[in-house]
């Protein structure tokens, strides 16, 4: 399918929950301002999983409405309620978000997290309703395994649009759910390209900036993030870009946009600087012996688990968690 967004999407999973307000609408301004026109939230996004970020964006860009591509997600937490991919919650969840959002309508409209009460068949169902109703463009879903996302093509046909995490450090989606989505003509959109920002340099050698991303996670978080050799293959990646002088944020982005089968990466920002930064990366070409070179650093290393803590790559996609984490 064609899908309606552009190649660099802003993330906004960080907004009031690492980032402020402030930061958060001027992150928003930053991407307007650089051509990226495609945003990716969610309802449980937002200090409390209360919408917040669904709000910022809606007060931000209503009046740009007919520009922007809007992309949210439901069936994930919420206000304090468990995850349910119901189909009555479903609809529930959309209304909310089209409320929150300020529209009639969102672009890209996907099951956040697989529910294993509910069958995925039933939720499509409601998917398939609620496009019907013109309340949503196109329908999908983020984090399902191979067998489950085929249950989902079966029961609608006419899904669109699929969402799981790739870069550098977690590759598994090239096994398997790649290739199916090229099979299938879905579009493809990776979140978590930089790896919870461990593929910036940022974090080179330990580091921990304060104010940063990791900081604020705390030290049990952060831990996991870097555990199990991922410091080491983004210390070795972030070397391997500097003796290329070329931005490592930039070049992992651009490897994510390179993958066969990838339509569109999804990139938090925490402000202007960041947002700027990531937009570079979209047209980026880092050529055949980059590109080996690249593969040499980060696979050079025992097979490790992602950041998230998800099965080392290349292993067989699986069910994910939540996708609220860039």
């Amino acid at each position: 399918m064609t899908f309606p967004g552009g190649r660099m999407v802003l993330g906004t999973s960080g907004f009031t929950k690492y980032n402020d307000e402030a930061s958060s609408v001027a992150a928003i301004a930053a991407a307007l301002d650089c051509g990226i026109t495609t945003f990716d939230t969610a309802d449980s996004y937002g200090r409390d999983r209360r919408g917040r970020a669904e709000e910022i964006l809606g007060a931000v860009l209503a009046p740009h409405r007919d520009e922007v591509v809007l992309c949210t997600k439901g069936g994930s937490e919420f206000d304090g309620r468990p995850a349910s991919a119901r189909p009555d919650r479903i609809r529930e969840a959309l209304l909310g978000s089209l409320r929150r959002l300020r529209t009639r309508w969102v672009d890209v409209y996907l099951l956040h997290v697989p529910d294993p009460d509910v069958p995925v068949e039933d939720t499509m169902g409601a998917l398939t309703e609620l496009v019907a109703e013109g309340l949503v463009r196109v329908a999908g879903c983020a984090n399902l395994g191979p067998e489950d996302l085929e249950r989902a093509v079966r029961a609608y046909p006419g899904m669109g649009c699929v969402q799981d995490e790739l870069n550098l450090l977690s590759r598994g989606a090239e096994a398997r759910l790649l290739p199916y989505c090229r099979s299938r003509d879905l579009a493809f959109l990776a979140y978590a390209p930089l790896a919870q920002g461990l593929l910036t340099g940022k974090y080179r050698s330990g580091r921990q900036p304060a104010g940063s991303r990791l900081d604020r996670m705390g030290p049990e978080r952060a831990a996991r993030i870097r555990s199990g050799g991922a410091q080491a293959r983004a210390d070795a990646f972030a070397g391997l870009c500097a003796r290329r002088e070329a931005d490592p944020a930039q070049v992992a982005l651009a490897w994510v946009l390179s993958r066969p089968g990838v339509t569109a990466a999804v990139a938090g920002a925490s402000g202007p600087e960041q947002v700027r930064n990531n937009a570079a990366a979209v047209g980026l070409e880092l050529g055949a012996d980059f590109a080996a070179e690249i593969d040499g650093v980060v696979t050079s290393w025992p097979d490790l688990p992602s950041p998230r803590g998800r099965s080392p790559s290349p292993a067989p996609d699986r069910s994910h968690a939540d996708t609220s984490r860039r």
